[in-house]
């Protein structure tokens, strides 16, 4: 994981990766259509029944293409009631 990150930032995207409550690592990603899918591959997480994934605080599902500077965190979902 960190021993894949790269100096030269400038070909691709750096997002920020992490569960709620646990620090957020930077993981560069290519340049392109990278989605929350490839930077979770990337960081070596996995999504949990329990969990759903937020991208800067919004919900989004895992084929939500990223840019630089995202925020993914895998927080717990909490399913609403009325």
């Amino acid at each position: 994981m960190l021993g894949e990150r790269r100096n030269d930032m400038s070909s691709g995207i750096v997002v920020k990766v992490g569960r709620m409550g646990t620090h957020m690592e930077e993981i560069p990603l290519s340049k392109g259509r990278e989605t929350v899918a490839d930077a979770l591959r990337k960081a070596e997480l996995k999504l949990k029944p329990s969990e759903m994934i937020t991208v800067n605080g919004d919900e989004e599902e895992d084929d939500f293409e990223l840019s630089d500077g995202d925020r993914i965190r895998l927080v717990k979902n909490v399913a609403g009631g009325a």
